[in-house]
C-alpha cells in the first residue's frame, strides 16, 4: 500500500471532522472546501479517491515505480 493512502486519525484530537456523515457521499468540491479549513479527514478522502489516478499518470511519465510513488507523495504533500 502506498503511504499516502494510510488513514490518519490526527483530526479526532482536534474535535472531529468538519463534515458529518459518510465522506463517500460528499462531492470532491465539498471535500476540498472542508480540507481548506483544515479537515484532515476530508483531505484523506480526497487522497484515497484520486491516488490511483495520480499514481498511474506518474508511472507513465517516470517509467519507474519508486519515482512514481515519490511523485504521488510530493503531489499530495504540495496539495496539503
Amino acid at each position: 500500500m502506498l503511504p499516502i493512502l494510510a488513514k490518519s486519525s490526527s483530526n479526532s484530537a482536534e474535535g472531529g471532522s468538519v463534515f458529518k456523515g459518510s465522506a463517500e457521499t460528499l462531492s470532491d468540491e465539498m471535500l476540498v472546501r472542508a480540507a481548506q479549513t483544515g479537515d484532515v479527514d476530508a483531505f484523506d478522502e480526497l487522497c484515497v479517491r484520486h491516488a490511483r489516478k495520480v499514481f498511474r499518470m506518474a508511472i507513465r511519465i517516470t517509467k519507474n515505480r519508486e519515482d512514481a510513488e515519490d511523485v504521488l507523495q510530493e503531489a499530495f504533500l504540495s496539495a496539503f
